[in-house]
């Protein structure tokens, strides 16, 4: 399956918003990092999850034939489970009606980084509250997190990127 914006958002550029059957998304976009994966996680309301991974083949057989077809190199990986017990927990305790985030939590003194454009987003869906926070770390400021909300969230986020990083890794790992 590939991934398409319109099968996980509706609106139009600029003003998506996660559609009512999904509660969580995380997307990372590389810039300048080690790892050249793009990652897009949607969370559904029983819990269950879709990932997309996209990255390129750096061992080609041939540099000649990746010249001349360019696509061969892209690796799209989709897989759909059960959330972890540990991220299922902590999403559970984000779904209820006290959770609030504020509208961003960017820091003071470099909010448009000019070296990295590396993009981290999560959105949570509730019924009647919508959240969507930049966690890019040129323009994050995790000192501002400080109520029990906005620390589960930061928890959330940190369990995600965790169990994110080994999928990648395994993936990534079988095309070295």
């Amino acid at each position: 399956m590939e991934y398409r914006i319109g099968d996980f958002y509706d609106g139009k550029i600029g003003n998506y918003k996660l559609k009512k059957e999904y509660i969580f998304s995380y997307s990372f976009s590389p810039g300048l990092y080690n790892k050249l994966c793009k990652i897009n996680l949607f969370v559904k309301s029983n819990l269950t999850y879709e990932l997309f991974l996209f990255f390129y083949d750096q061992n080609q057989q041939s540099l000649e034939s990746l010249k001349e077809n360019p696509r061969e190199a892209r690796i799209h990986f989709y897989q759909e489970s059960k959330l972890p017990f540990a991220i299922k927990q902590t999403l559970l305790e984000i779904v209820n009606p006290e959770f609030h985030l504020n509208d961003s939590y960017y820091n003071s003194k470099n909010t448009f980084g000019m070296l990295d454009r590396t993009s981290i987003n999560a959105e949570i869906n509730q019924e009647k509250k919508y959240f969507s926070i930049d966690l890019s770390l040129d323009t994050l400021d995790k000192n501002l997190f400080k109520t029990e909300s906005e620390l589960n969230f930061l928890k959330l986020i940190e369990r995600t990127e965790d169990f994110l990083e080994k999928i990648r890794d395994f993936h990534m790992g079988t095309y070295e």
